[in-house]
Parts: structure tokens; C-alpha cells; sequence
């Protein structure tokens, strides 16, 4: 390779690489202060002395920092990609581009400062949580990086998703705690500005209108409910910031995802490397009978906040007229296996036991006559959150099937509060794995895991089958399997 370096014409990455490589090593920072704590100075000569050395350890940080970023430099055309870096130990990498599995560039208010942005490049090869390479380059430079990999003149918008339908989406991702945890930090700091009666303030009194709502409610439960929305208000707004804008462009084999308004990411796929396309309702977005579509590759999911969506809150013509100008699905289904009937209270037990579990207890406390007001706000929340699992589960029931046809085979299932049917190409299923615990044997059912081509040991479940009628499926869906080896 040190040949064709003298023949290339590199460029250096951003210096923004600097602070990138210092956060990884973030971590060793807290070194000094566990030291502190530990092996606390006594005199003021071992003050110094630890101070010294501590002023040394940052030092050499930056150092190496910098001299990461000195040696590190990166190389694309249309064939290949090259990253030459390293200090003591010089690496140079290069990765044929039709090796490829995922690129993917995001832009982060950070990043935006300096001016830079983060370029995240996976193969087969990769490991199981981190890319194979994260370089910074410089945004004046990564326009033309893009242009090696998809020419930007030929690309062609194939899809588009409404703002109106994005919020629905946001809406149905977000999650109060998540929202609460990015929150919390703001209002500490705002107490500590302005006294504790801000804080107070805020958690008592947000809006008027929320007061309105909970009239005639007690207290305890008007507190929980306005933190509730707090938390999934600010949850959606960050969701909104990651995921609006969203557009699909096409060129060829090849599509380009944009999204972001602040934090903004375009990702590169490959449709030849798809590993599985999954479609997904959740159960607020089954009320307004909308679907979305996410797309499985190697490294989907490494990056963070990263759902691998591909189409967005779409009504089911709508959806499957983006799709038919994107990627090609045969969606028909063969030989459909579903849960037989008597297994639909397997689907509920959980929901319906834990629920009748923490009801009794709270019933028990409440006529107790202890803690009354915080036992009705336990048994109201926990009232609505365990009939809208039975409800979710009595749906997932119903949707549930394992089919198959020439080109894929087909899981429709459920994955927490989400409703899934994915679509898995035979080339990319690795193998099949049938699961009997001794209840399953009583009532002679099996559940069925599929591992696909992945990085992460990617599966997909379907539950309770009949034995019988799974083992009958799984026999054609292996035989399609060693079809489309040869």
C-alpha cells in the first residue's frame, strides 16, 4: 500500500478528530479524581506532587490527541477508500467500496461548531457495538466525499414523508423518562440561576392548561401526569430534531437517507446488502392506520439514536408506492402458520397476571386504608397501562404468522409495544432455531427464532406455533435456502 500512498493525493482529516479522540479516552479522566478521593494529600508537598502528575497525564492526553489527528489522513475515489493512521502503531486501511455495508455521515451541533462532521464506514468485517472506521472531515470537503461513492446530479427523491406524519411518528417514539433525563440537567442548573422557587415553579405550575385537564384529580396523580407529558414533550422534540426532514433519494442500487433539522445524518445503503426490511405499527399509529418501514444492514443501530427508518408514518398504498420505487418486496405470502386459537391466552398471561398481581395488592392497601392517595394514583396508572398490554397483546395475536414465497420468508410478530412483519431474503438467513420449554411440550407448540446475516446476532421470533404445521413451513423454507446457495 506505502507504494500507491506516493501516487495518491490524501487529505488530511478534520482537526475536529482531536476532540473526538480525547472523548473516547474520556473515561481516564476520572483517574485523577478517584485518586484524590482515595489517596487523599496529607501534606502539602504530596498536594503538589499529585497535582504534577495529574497535569502530566492531561498533558500527554493532548498530546496524543493531536498526534493522531498529524497522522491520520484518508483517500476515496470511486474503487476504494483509504485511512492511513496511527502513532506508534501505523495503520493503513483499504476498503474496496463494493465491500461496503454502510456509510453514514451525521453532523452534530459539536461537530457544526468546528465546522466538521463524523463519517461512520461498516463491513461484514466489522465488530459488534463500533464501526470499522470514524473519521471527522471537513464540510467543505464532504460534498465531494459523497460524490465518490453516489454521483449527487443522478440522485432522484423517491420518497418524502409530511411533517404532520413525522410528528405522529416522533409522537409514538417518544419516551417520558428518556425526555426527564435530558431535562433534568436544565432545570437543576436553572434552580441554581434563580433560587429553588424556579425549580418548584417549574415542576408544580408548567402550564395553566395542564391544571385545566387535571381538575377534580388528586394532586399526587396531577403531578405524575404533568411530569409525564413534560418528559414525552421534550422526548418528541428531540426525536422531531433527529428524524424531520426526512427524504429518500435513489440511484440505482443504491439510496440515500437524509434526515435532521439540528443533529443532521445521511446515511448510504446498499440494496444488494440488505439483511431484512421490517414494517412496524405501533398501537398509536394503528389508530391512525399508518405503517413505517426500517431496513436492516451490518452496522444498523450503532450509532446512537439510530433506528434504520426508510419510510415514515405512511398510509398502506402510500407505503408500498415508496417502496416499489426504492426496493423491490414480494410481500405475497404461502402456507401462512399462525398461533392456533387456545393460544391466546399464552399471548396475555404476563399482562394479565402482573396486573391482576399489583391490583390485588393495591386493593389489599387500600382497604388497609395506608398511603391512600398514592394507592389510587398507583391503580389508576397501573389500570391503564396493564389493559393497554392485554389490548397491544390480543393484537399481536392476531397478527402473528410465519409464511414464506420465492424470494423471502416472512415473520410478522411483535417487539415490545410494536407490531413487526419483516421480510428476510434467503441469502441472508444464516439458520433456523426451534425453542420447546416443557410448557410448550405440553401443549405441543414451539417458538421459532430466525438469525439473519449480522454483526450483532440478529434474530427475529415468532411465538406458540403449532409444532406440527412449523416443523412443515420450516422444511420448504430451508429447502428455498440451499436454492439459492447453489
Amino acid at each position: 500500500m506505502k507504494r500507491h500512498k506516493r501516487n495518491l493525493s490524501f487529505n488530511r482529516v478534520h482537526p475536529y478528530s482531536i476532540f473526538i479522540t480525547i472523548k473516547r479516552f474520556i473515561f481516564i479522566l476520572i483517574l485523577p479524581v478517584v485518586q484524590q478521593i482515595l489517596f487523599k494529600p496529607m501534606n502539602i508537598f504530596e498536594t503538589i506532587s499529585s497535582m504534577g502528575l495529574n497535569i502530566l497525564f492531561v498533558i500527554f492526553l493532548f498530546t496524543f490527541a493531536i498526534l493522531e489527528y498529524r497522522n491520520s489522513v484518508y483517500y476515496i475515489d470511486k474503487d476504494n477508500i483509504i485511512i492511513s493512521k496511527g502513532n506508534l502503531i501505523k495503520k493503513d486501511v483499504n476498503i474496496p467500496n463494493n465491500r461496503l455495508q454502510m456509510v453514514s455521515i451525521e453532523g452534530t451541533i459539536t461537530s457544526k461548531i468546528f465546522g466538521a462532521s463524523k463519517v461512520y464506514i461498516d463491513t461484514a468485517g466489522g465488530g459488534r457495538k463500533n464501526v470499522d472506521i470514524q473519521i471527522a472531515v471537513s464540510n467543505k470537503k464532504i460534498e465531494n466525499f459523497l460524490a465518490k461513492l453516489v454521483p449527487q446530479n443522478k440522485l432522484t427523491c423517491a420518497y418524502m414523508c409530511s411533517s404532520i406524519r413525522m410528528l405522529l411518528m416522533t409522537a409514538s417514539w417518544a419516551n417520558p423518562a428518556s425526555g426527564l433525563l435530558i431535562l433534568s440537567p436544565f432545570i437543576k442548573q436553572a434552580g441554581e440561576i434563580l433560587g429553588e422557587q424556579f425549580s418548584e415553579f417549574f415542576y408544580n405550575n408548567v402550564n395553566i392548561t395542564y391544571r385545566l385537564i387535571t381538575i377534580g384529580i388528586s394532586p399526587a396523580t396531577a403531578a405524575i401526569a404533568n411530569i409525564l407529558i413534560i418528559g414525552w414533550a421534550v422526548a418528541m422534540v428531540v426525536q422531531t430534531c433527529r428524524y424531520g426532514n426526512f427524504r429518500v433519494y435513489k440511484h440505482k442500487d443504491m439510496m440515500m437517507i437524509r434526515r435532521g433539522f439540528i443533529v443532521k445524518n445521511t446515511r448510504i445503503v446498499f440494496n444488494n446488502k440488505i439483511t431484512a426490511i421490517t414494517i412496524k405499527q405501533s398501537m398509536i399509529m394503528k389508530i391512525f392506520q399508518l405503517y413505517s418501514v426500517y431496513v436492516q444492514t451490518i452496522g444498523s443501530g450503532k450509532e446512537k439514536g439510530d433506528k434504520s427508518l426508510l419510510v415514515a408514518a405512511a398510509r398502506k398504498k402510500q407505503m408500498q408506492s415508496a417502496l416499489d420505487g426504492l426496493i423491490y418486496i414480494n410481500s405475497q405470502s404461502t402456507n401462512v402458520a399462525r398461533p392456533p386459537k387456545k393460544r391466546l391466552l399464552s399471548y396475555i398471561s404476563i399482562p394479565l397476571y402482573v396486573s391482576m398481581a399489583v391490583i390485588g395488592a393495591l386493593v389489599f392497601l387500600y382497604i388497609k386504608n395506608t398511603y391512600r392517595e398514592l394507592i389510587v394514583v398507583g391503580l389508576l396508572f397501573t389500570l391503564i397501562w396493564s389493559i393497554w398490554w392485554i389490548i397491544f397483546r390480543i393484537f399481536a395475536f392476531k397478527a402473528s404468522f410465519l409464511s414464506y414465497n420465492n424470494d423471502v420468508v416472512i415473520v410478522s410478530t411483535f417487539e415490545k409495544f410494536t407490531l413487526c412483519t419483516s421480510h428476510i431474503p434467503y441469502d441472508r438467513l444464516q439458520y433456523i432455531e426451534v425453542v420447546q420449554n416443557p410448557f410448550h411440550k405440553i401443549s405441543k407448540c414451539c417458538d421459532v427464532y430466525f438469525y439473519i446475516y449480522s454483526d450483532r446476532k440478529e434474530r427475529f421470533k415468532i411465538k406458540y406455533l403449532d409444532k406440527t404445521q412449523a416443523y412443515e413451513l420450516i422444511n420448504i423454507i430451508q429447502k428455498n435456502m440451499d436454492k439459492k446457495a447453489i
